[in-house]
């Protein structure tokens, strides 16, 4: 299940960064529900926020270093449910979609606006989701953990 969720993730971010790129003109913002959901394509050559912009290197060493510690915490982790093994593959997979463009691009496409954050893609999206479930789940397992006491 965890490659299986990585792979959907990571080509669901290729299609859809395919589509924004042979489709919008860069810096261009198209309506999908005025004003609130734009999607605008733009080149993010740092990291989250545009931090680190310049340090393509440094960011992709950092990228291929996040994605084998996940993979790693999964198989040392292997017999947790499947809450984890969904958000583990969620991370691995936005971490390899953006890490496939930080190598062959030099920079990350992004495109989906929401005007009141920074614009971000489908593997952020996803990156996040993963973290807010690993985070959720940790929570719980510690409330259950404590109660059982």
């Amino acid at each position: 299940m965890f490659f299986t969720i990585a792979a959907i993730v990571f080509a669901l971010d290729r299609l859809s960064k395919y589509i924004v790129v042979d489709s919008l003109v860069q810096g261009k913002s198209v309506a999908l529900i005025k004003d609130y959901l734009y999607f605008t394509y733009t080149k993010n050559f740092g990291a989250a926020f545009g931090l680190f912009s310049g340090y393509a290197s440094f960011l992709i060493i950092i990228g291929i270093i996040i994605s084998v510690i996940i993979v790693f915490y999964y198989f040392g982790f292997q017999k947790k449910d499947m809450i984890y093994k969904l958000a583990l593959g969620l991370i691995l997979g936005g971490s390899l979609g953006n890490l496939y463009d930080r190598i062959f691009l030099g920079y990350v496409v992004d495109f989906i606006d929401i005007r009141v954050l920074p614009i971000f893609n489908f593997a952020d999206m996803m990156i996040n989701l993963g973290v807010l479930l690993l985070i959720t789940k940790s929570f719980i397992s510690e409330r259950k953990s404590k109660c059982s006491r």
